[in-house]
């Protein structure tokens, strides 16, 4: 767990934190719906592969979300 932020960011993380969330809420229901579709024996390889780029894309959101929110301050 990372360190303990001053009042003013630690609102401003948990802010983001809530935007995110609403922003990711579909990805992970992609990402649950893959993995109770597959067969036990179809969890890695090309279904491993896709949620990586689901994960990826949610860290790509996280990045402009936060670069947005930037420049509005």
């Amino acid at each position: 767990m990372s360190k303990a932020l001053p009042v003013d960011r630690e609102a401003l993380a948990r802010d983001l934190a809530q935007l995110l969330q609403q922003q990711s809420s579909d990805t992970f229901l992609d990402i649950a719906r893959l993995l109770v579709e597959v067969e036990d024996a179809q969890l890695f390889g090309n279904t491993e592969f896709q949620i990586r780029q689901l994960l990826l894309k949610l860290g790509v959101t996280a990045y402009n979300t936060f670069l947005a929110q930037k420049k509005r301050l």
